[in-house]
């Protein structure tokens, strides 16, 4: 029995792959998940067949932000940074967590 359930397990993968070959490869969307998940009709059945693979739905996946918007945030950091709030006052501000601020301005070396 568990060999039926690893074999759809199976074509389900092939199948996710077929369908990214035939229709992803050259979109300018390729990506960009948030466009994937919610416009793209490829995009949602990709993630239908991902559910069968116990794959978890987009809402339960973190948010990763890009670099453009952590530059951005960091930027707002040194400015609060300036004016003597504390990581966790921008904790609360902003609404990420202290530890992620302040990797983030670490890492771009502007503390």
């Amino acid at each position: 029995m568990g060999k039926i359930k690893d074999l759809n397990k199976k074509a389900i993968r092939i199948k996710i792959i077929d369908v990214q070959e035939q229709n992803c490869t050259g979109c300018k969307y390729r990506y960009k998940q948030r466009h994937c998940l919610r416009v793209c009709e490829i995009g949602k059945q990709i993630q239908e067949l991902g559910k069968r693979l116990g794959a978890k739905p987009p809402e339960e996946m973190r948010n990763r932000r890009t670099k453009a918007e952590w530059d951005i945030i960091c930027e707002k950091a040194l400015i609060m940074k300036e004016q003597g709030m504390s990581y966790i006052q921008m904790e609360q501000k902003l609404g990420i967590k202290a530890a992620y601020i302040g990797e983030q301005v670490r890492k771009r070396k502007l503390n």
